[in-house]
């Protein structure tokens, strides 16, 4: 499947990858992160596990009151940033926090055509916070 959001800032569709038929659609503030099992969806400040069977919300997670940028998916984690400068990484079967890290400024949430984003790859978490872009190791604790 495709999750894209779609028309207001809050409403998005799912559609079929292979044939573009649209299958459903969810509710977002921003683009959701998706593994086999579990969609993780953004909505006012609060990040929602919910199944991909049938929909259930699994586990709800509110941090600081400030979660602002599309969670990542990193091996077993959900990531996600808040506008106060903290990401938090969650185990992403339970919820439960396995981590959180200060960026050192505050995270955007994005304006119009300008998209603040966390990324990871080879080993790093990158993260725009105020003017700066912070490199952080994954590790159990970066």
């Amino acid at each position: 499947m495709l999750y894209s959001l779609s028309g207001g800032p809050t409403s998005g569709i799912y559609v079929n990858a292979t044939t573009g038929a649209q299958l459903g659609t969810f509710t977002a503030d921003v683009v959701p992160a998706v593994n086999s099992t579990t969609g993780f969806f953004l909505q006012s400040g609060t990040l929602n596990a919910q199944s991909l069977t049938d929909y259930s919300t699994l586990w709800s997670f509110r941090g600081d009151g400030g979660l602002v940028t599309s969670p990542i998916i990193v091996e077993n984690a959900v990531i996600v940033g808040s506008s106060s400068g903290q990401v938090y990484a969650l185990d992403a079967a339970t919820g439960a926090q396995l981590w959180t890290v200060n960026a050192g400024g505050a995270i955007s949430a994005g304006n119009g055509n300008v998209i603040s984003a966390l990324a990871a790859g080879d080993g790093l978490l990158v993260v725009p916070a105020g003017n700066t872009l912070s490199a952080f190791r994954l590790s159990t604790n970066p």
